[in-house]
């Protein structure tokens, strides 16, 4: 049976080409949309979730309360609180300081290599996070002052090859020494840690000027790793004693106090709203933007698909009619319907694929964004579960753009349809007609945002600065002596 209405739908789709071309034109186009844009998204949430220990890594978040400024909650905490967390309370497996990711340079063999991240981290980080070392020891490779992990990317700028990279001495801003010990995979696309060069943050206690106490020198991000099975609310209920030993003893005379709160890993890409924080977070508000444009498209082609097949069907009444005298049931009517619209459906699919593909040649120029143009790419870890979703989103669309159209045309009486006795008005497919005007409604509201959009963009653009930017350069001064020399 299904084979029969597999060969009738063929046959209808060719007979009618450029109803078929349409269709399927528009639907490709959407669905093609819908997947690059659901992509995004994909990646958006699948931040951080490479790690091993994902569930029990946290971020310490410091609240400050103060009678004069009111509350201020950071990221950004003071180096003192990390070990203080490890040493007295159990359920603290392991912690982790980390810099926030600056501008250097390397010196090696007289030559200059800029690097655009690089922190100072705990020798612990390994251990912690899941970033994978090529060369070197987890256990050791950040454990000694002024040693330093190479990225595998970094190290190939450096050196011919990166096995040549251990044990060679390279200077860090023209001043400081370091031993490299290790060389790392880059990070994933899909981290919020992204790094060119890790230093061992024992290098920053050889330095008298550094604030590595409970309160002073706001400027590391820390994280800890709870051991298993253990809950956070057995962590928030040993804090106030500690707080108050550290901190807030001290504190509390001039009208402030200080708590912390606890970011699971997993959130800090997509739920941080901070004012200074690592720079690859991501923004929901733009997701939920994006996923309700998405949403709206597949909306205005199921409806343009709906809309084309009735009226499409329409001259098909005498086909109806035919069958229904011959025995066929309404039933089996509405199959063949079905059986039609979801074969475009996935023609549909496949013709979006290859849109997609023709247009990512496209993106590295357009965007001039490396990792924007790796999250959107077809295959990447989140195609299989992109692949599923568009799959039932074609059953969805085959069977919902189809069973309107099966419904209406199944319901008249064979007698009716031959003789042509369908032209009353309450014959009349009202509900295509409230599904046209939803669609223009629609689509002029997306006119309009992108309109606006256009404009403000334009405006951004074509604002007077103040000055004239030709023939200015902006020069980064990583370093002391470069930032000493600025007029040369």
């Amino acid at each position: 049976m299904f084979r029969n209405y597999l060969i009738i739908a063929l046959r209808n789709l060719k007979r009618n080409l450029s109803f078929t071309i349409i269709n399927v034109i528009g639907l490709s186009v959407a669905m093609a949309i819908s997947v690059v844009s659901l992509l995004y998204i994909s990646n958006e949430f699948s931040y951080d979730r490479f790690h091993i220990n994902k569930d029990r890594i946290y971020r310490v978040i410091l609240k400050s309360e103060s009678n004069n400024e009111g509350t201020s909650i950071t990221p950004i905490t003071t180096a003192g609180i990390g070990p203080t967390l490890i040493y007295n309370i159990p359920v603290v497996e392991s912690m982790v300081r980390l810099t926030d990711p600056r501008e250097c340079f390397l010196n090696y063999q007289e030559k200059s290599y800029p690097a655009d991240l690089m922190m100072y981290a705990d020798s612990s980080f390994f251990k912690l996070f899941s970033f994978s070392l090529l060369i070197g020891d987890e256990n050791n490779v950040l454990s000694e002052p002024y040693t330093a992990v190479l990225s595998k990317s970094f190290a190939l700028k450096l050196f011919q090859d990166a096995d040549q990279a251990l044990g060679q001495i390279v200077k860090l801003n023209n001043k400081d020494q370091l031993l490299v010990t290790g060389i790392a995979n880059d990070p994933p696309i899909q981290s919020h840690l992204q790094f060119d060069m890790l230093i061992s943050f024992s290098s920053l206690y050889k330095d008298p000027q550094m604030h590595l106490g409970w309160d002073g020198g706001h400027n590391y991000y820390t994280y800890i790793l709870l051991k298993d099975k253990a809950g956070i609310e057995q962590l928030e209920n040993k804090l106030p004693p500690i707080l108050e030993e550290n901190i807030n003893y001290k504190y509390r005379q001039y009208g402030e106090s200080w708590s912390l709160l606890f970011q699971p890993l997993n959130q800090v890409h997509m739920y941080s709203d901070f004012s200074s924080d690592i720079h690859t977070r991501g923004n929901l508000r733009f997701v939920f933007i994006l996923l309700t444009i998405t949403l709206f498209v597949l909306f205005i082609a199921c409806i343009n698909f709906i809309n084309l097949t009735t009226a499409a069907s329409l001259s098909r009444m005498k086909e109806v009619g035919v069958r229904k005298v011959v025995g066929a049931k309404r039933l089996q009517i509405i199959w063949q319907f079905l059986t039609e619209t979801i074969i475009l459906s996935i023609v549909s699919l496949i013709l979006a694929f290859f849109v997609i593909e023709i247009v990512q040649t496209f993106l590295p120029s357009i965007l001039d964004d490396q990792y924007l143009t790796e999250q959107i790419r077809i295959y990447n870890s989140s195609f299989i579960r992109i692949l599923a979703v568009m799959i039932l989103v074609i059953l969805f669309i085959g069977v919902v753009a189809g069973i309107y159209p099966a419904i209406y045309m199944s319901r008249f009486q064979a007698v009716k349809v031959l003789k042509g006795h369908l032209g009353t008005s309450k014959n009349k497919p009202v509900f295509r007609s409230l599904l046209i005007v939803f669609q223009f409604s629609i689509s002029a509201i997306l006119i309009i945002c992108t309109l606006i959009i256009v404009s403000q963009v334009n405006y951004l653009l074509k604002q007077d600065l103040g000055y004239n930017p030709e023939n200015k350069l902006v020069i980064s001064l990583s370093s002391p002596s470069t930032a000493s020399s600025y007029k040369a």
